[in-house]
């Protein structure tokens, strides 16, 4: 016979927060040094580059920015408002149309 062992969730998760606390201490803390986000404004901006692989993106020299999201919730219309251009990226009513990485230079 087996013996099957009858724990609540409530009971499982305080068994695994040690574990996870172990886990989420031993994360490296990152520092950035960023600008403070006062008055800036985009100059220039433009398409560089569809990807399909990540080994297909272009070198990385300027510090990179990822929007990433679900279907159709507007990271294309994000980055048009951001740069202040009507069609830098490419805005689809087809959702899940973007099957690529597409690399933009901004500023």
């Amino acid at each position: 016979q087996q013996h099957a062992s009858a724990r609540s969730s409530a009971d499982i998760s305080t068994l695994e927060q040690p574990e996870q606390q172990q886990q989420q201490q031993q994360l490296p803390e990152l520092q950035l040094q960023l600008p403070e986000p006062t008055n800036i404004q985009v100059k220039t901006s433009e398409f560089v580059k569809s990807s399909i692989k990540v080994g297909d993106c272009p070198p990385a020299k300027y510090p990179e920015f990822a929007v990433i999201g679900r279907s159709n919730v507007g990271k294309s219309s994000l980055i048009n408002m951001l740069t202040n251009r009507k069609s830098l990226a490419m805005v689809s009513k087809q959702p899940g149309k973007t099957r690529c990485i597409n690399h933009f230079l901004i500023n």
